[in-house]
């Protein structure tokens, strides 16, 4: 497996594409989905009510966004 990428500079020499070997690429992908297939529910569960709401959440949330106007 080659893994010789290539980059594409701009006039002032600053990376801004890569050319990325096809096998490097998928081999990188499946590595990254399988990490997040590692969540199981049950690893989840420990995580299951860790926020008290005082508010209800969408009232909260337009009330953020207003703030942006």
């Amino acid at each position: 497996m080659s893994q010789n990428i290539e980059y594409i500079v701009n006039e002032r020499g600053e990376r801004v594409k890569a050319i990325v070997p096809i096998d490097f690429l998928s081999k990188k992908l499946k590595s990254k989905k399988s990490a997040s297939k590692k969540l199981t529910r049950e690893k989840l569960k420990k995580y299951a009510g860790s926020i008290q709401l005082i508010t209800d959440p969408l009232k909260y949330q337009k009330k953020i966004r207003s703030e942006w106007n």
